[in-house]
């Protein structure tokens, strides 16, 4: 992060972490959190990896972060940061140095190209690049990234707003087939796929924390395998879904029949606002219902909502209603409301994530890592959906590692 503790420069290895969506609520709440935690001593609180699980891993400190990323929208930082902690939690008005800061940290021009009608309303004239095909998109984003990763080791995170939902076609099946549609300019190539090409081709660890379809498409992930780098995704587990998980195991164990499973989500952030047009909605919905299935092994009737109530801001609230058979058929309900504040959930999943899968690539591990299924909703390369026994697989992966 290029901060000072104790008016001491940090001299440790720099780990530079590029954000795809820089300027959003996850990513400003992170940086802010991270900065505060540093030069105040706060614990940042949350944090998976800062439990004694990892103690003899040698993950990055958080000190070692240095930030940059691609962003679409105008707003600095700064404000962008003032405006996700709408609680003042990490009271920024009262971090002198945060600002400029913030401000210091190096933004690129974002990538446009068949985003769909909800991304190109949010994007900015000046703060995009007018490419005029897909080749010269990836040309420009594999400089950025080199630019801003320079010798260092280097994570790319997606944080950027949820994409229309995809349907893969030929072209991507196979790296062949996607270096055939870049050439030829193709309209169902989306900008997550195109960070997500460059990164991988680049040589750089890649995490997809949106339900976005990028990396996932089996020709990045015969890119990543070809070029031995790690990635992981997608669709951070930070509410609703994360409860889900752990229900489903007591209804499961217990043996009760779960009949319906409603529930509604409400939010009023910049991601409550892209995923109110139905095609980008269409993406988190199937996400979030697919999880009951894969840990039932049944699909009772259910249904998702995800209503945009601008006046929520970045609070999230999920509500739900479970109609379930016991003894004698006899039905019963249980209902539950989560609350919580949206960015701050994600923001140290992130983080471990980050650290994870720069382990990862270190140890040589590289195409998905399924061993990281817990911070998912829809976990790649895993048909383990239990929050449970994908701790178990994670801490599994982590004691070999400790053996080894």
């Amino acid at each position: 992060m290029c901060l000072k503790l104790n008016e001491r420069k940090i001299t440790m290895k720099k780990l530079k972490i590029c954000v795809i969506g820089i300027k959003g609520g996850i990513s400003t709440v992170l940086m802010s959190g991270l900065f505060r935690s540093i030069k105040r001593g706060v614990p940042a609180g949350g944090l998976l990896t800062d439990t004694p699980l990892f103690s003899q891993c040698s993950l990055p400190d958080v000190d070692t972060f240095e930030f940059g990323g691609f962003d679409i929208r105008q707003i600095d930082l700064y404000e962008s940061a003032l405006q996700n902690d709408q609680f003042n939690v990490l009271r920024l008005d009262t971090e002198p140095e945060i600002k400029e800061w913030l401000n210091s940290i190096p933004i690129y021009k974002g990538v446009t190209l068949n985003c769909g009608n909800a991304i190109s309303n949010i994007a900015q004239n000046g703060f995009t690049h007018n490419h005029s095909n897909l080749r010269e998109a990836v040309s420009q984003v594999c400089s950025d990234l080199n630019d801003f990763r320079g010798k260092d080791d280097c994570v790319v995170v997606n944080l950027s707003s949820t994409e229309e939902r995809f349907v893969p076609s030929e072209s991507h099946l196979s790296l062949e087939g996607f270096e055939k549609a870049l050439d030829n300019n193709a309209s169902d190539i989306t900008p997550g796929q195109i960070y997500a090409y460059s990164a991988i081709k680049e040589g750089i660890p890649y995490v997809n924390f949106t339900p976005s379809t990028c990396a996932d498409i089996p020709a990045l992930v015969e890119l990543s395998n070809l070029k031995k780098i790690p990635q992981a995704g997608k669709d951070g587990k930070t509410g609703e879904t994360l409860v889900k998980t752990v229900l489903c195991d007591m209804f499961s164990i217990r043996n009760l029949n779960v009949d319906m499973w409603y529930g509604t989500n409400i939010l009023g952030n910049l991601d409550g606002k892209i995923l109110d047009n139905s095609n980008n909605k269409s993406s988190k919905i199937e996400s979030k219902k697919s999880v009951l299935k894969g840990c039932l092994g049944y699909e009772p009737a259910s249904e998702v909502r995800i209503d945009y109530m601008k006046p929520m801001g970045d609070n999230k609230v999920a509500w739900d209603y479970i109609l379930f058979s016991g003894f004698g058929g006899a039905k019963m309900t249980m209902t539950f409301t989560w609350q919580g504040i949206d960015s701050f959930l994600a923001a140290p999943l992130v983080v471990d994530l980050v650290r994870l899968i720069h382990l990862a690539s270190k140890k040589g591990f590289y195409g998905i890592q399924n061993q990281f299924a817990v911070f998912f909703k829809s976990p790649l390369n895993s048909d383990v959906n239990s929050l449970v026994r994908q701790y178990d697989i994670l801490k599994e992966w982590v004691e070999k590692l400790k053996e080894a």
